[in-house]
């Protein structure tokens, strides 16, 4: 998330966008007014990101759910 309000947001986005490599740019939903996470000072962007992972356990057995098959 980059703040346009900040010059340092503004910097950083410069400088990435001037790697030369493509950008993905999207709205920040919900809007600030409608953000969940708040306190006296304003209201503030959370984020979740979880890892999700499927396979082989170093001994070879298969990892499925969390449990081993």
């Amino acid at each position: 998330m980059i703040d346009l309000e900040s010059a340092i947001g503004v910097e950083l986005l410069a400088y990435v966008a001037a790697k030369g490599e493509p950008l993905k740019v999207v709205e920040m939903l919900p809007g600030l007014q409608d953000l969940w996470f708040s306190d006296e000072r304003g209201r503030y962007c959370t984020e979740m990101r979880i890892f999700g992972y499927r396979g082989r356990e170093p001994n070879g057995a298969v990892f499925r759910d969390g449990a081993h098959a």
